[in-house]
């Protein structure tokens, strides 16, 4: 049903100036099991920066990040999820050390329903949506996502939004 919404425009933000810290703790409570059970330690940095976000959203698509770096981690053990300003953006960064993303994918893998081809990541169950609808949340708060890889050593994923609306 969410993602029907989204693609038909009809995301609502009810955005609300607050710090993004209480956020990023319970999406780090929701996903610390999941890490530890594959052998991950789930980092949040603390932060004390404040925007005006839709906080149902914006833990939407930071848990979506989450979830993929867990999933897609096989290196060093441990994923950081870390919260800085950048100019008028707040900016969340989740940083894991896993297969990473081929050069020659990262300008494709915010298209809907593309899926890396298999034996270039590890084997996942999906449909290729999750990071279309990361993006179209950050849109919708006329922000961005942006993702720098290496290919085998891991990916950082940074969805960057105003600060002011």
């Amino acid at each position: 049903v969410k993602l029907s919404r989204l693609e038909n425009g009809i995301l609502t933000l009810s955005p609300r100036q607050e710090a993004i810290q209480t956020m990023l703790n319970d999406i780090q409570k929701q996903y610390v099991s999941k890490a530890k059970s594959k052998g991950l330690n789930l980092q949040v940095i603390p932060s004390e920066a404040k925007a005006s976000f839709d906080p149902k959203w914006t833990t939407e698509a930071i848990g979506n990040l989450v979830d993929n770096a867990i999933k897609y981690s096989s290196g060093a053990p441990d994923i950081f999820v870390r919260c800085f300003t950048a100019g008028d953006y707040l900016c969340v960064s989740v940083t894991d050390h896993g297969v990473g993303i081929p050069k020659k994918y990262l300008k494709r893998i915010f298209r809907r329903e593309f899926r890396i081809p298999k034996g270039k990541t590890v084997r996942c169950t999906g449909f290729g949506i999750g990071l279309s609808y990361i993006k179209m949340i950050a849109k919708a708060h006329k922000g961005k996502i942006t993702v720098s890889s290496i290919y085998k050593k891991g990916s950082t994923f940074t969805l960057s939004i105003p600060k002011n609306r």
